[in-house]
């Protein structure tokens, strides 16, 4: 869909796209960048494969399996703004053995939503990736106005803390039967029946949400709720897109991926 809807677009009109975006980005961060590489560190492949995708669809994704060692290196070109902002431009990972390869091919696509990519050994992730984390963190939504803010905190006595200007948490862990009981109150009410999750919502600090929620534009975050193993993530450059990944591979081994996130014709 994205692909197709992309595609419509002329050269040239993908081309001012970038250039206003770039100004802008510029402009709100004192300046342009300058382009870095940056050595992140290692991840550990056991598996010697690795999933690649948007952090939506974890733990499924593209698999990329023949990996040269079971652990690889993740380096990063960036952009580096005056006021120290980043953006990913290109993600490449490597076995670190550095043989003689053949040039890069693209081996497949990720479809990024989230304007962001996870990666993580395969195993690692089918076993450790959770929709439940350890965290009942009660969200109001307040873009719309302190309305419904009131009536919930009037409703169940709930003393709440305006984190920024769309939305207030409730102090303490919210139980599940508040949960089901601020359900059903939203249920009752037309204006907020439709949407519930718009106004009112319980975030556990699953695994989508430590990567949809990071601060950090790249960082190893855990994949599951223990401390390890653990997973990369970054954000994806210009943000959502269908970007390609291409491989270096000889004798049938992987020894390194790279995505590149600021391509004009991803």
């Amino acid at each position: 869909m994205l692909r197709a809807l992309w595609d419509l677009l002329v050269p040239r009109q993908r081309e001012d796209l970038f250039e206003a975006v770039d100004r802008l980005n510029a402009a709100g961060h004192g300046g342009g960048p300058v382009e870095e590489t940056v050595s992140v560190g290692t991840l550990s492949t056991p598996s010697k494969s690795l999933v690649l995708e948007d952090p939506q669809s974890m733990p499924n994704g593209l698999t990329v399996v023949g990996l040269a060692t079971d652990n690889v290196t993740i380096d990063l070109d960036i952009l580096r703004y005056p006021d120290g902002a980043t953006r990913v431009q290109r993600l490449r990972i490597s076995s670190g053995l550095n043989p003689n390869v053949e040039d890069l091919v693209v081996i497949g696509e990720i479809g990024i939503d989230s304007a962001k990519v996870c990666i993580a050994d395969v195993d690692a992730a089918a076993e450790h990736w959770t929709e439940i984390g350890k965290d009942r963190i009660g969200i109001i939504k307040t873009m719309r106005g302190q309305k419904f803010h009131r009536q919930l905190k009037k409703r169940f006595k709930l003393k709440t803390v305006q984190v920024n200007g769309f939305q207030a948490e409730v102090v303490g862990p919210v139980s599940e039967k508040l949960e089901s009981e601020s359900a059903e109150y939203l249920s009752s009410i037309p204006e907020y029946s439709k949407y519930p999750f718009m106004y009112f919502r319980v975030q556990t600090n699953d695994s989508f949400d430590r990567v949809n929620f990071m601060s950090e534009e790249w960082a190893f975050i855990p994949i599951g709720n223990s401390p390890e193993p653990l997973m990369f993530a970054c954000g994806t450059g210009r943000g959502d897109g269908i970007y390609e990944v291409r491989a270096s591979v000889n004798n049938g081994l992987t020894h390194s991926l790279t995505v590149d996130f600021m391509s004009d014709d991803d």
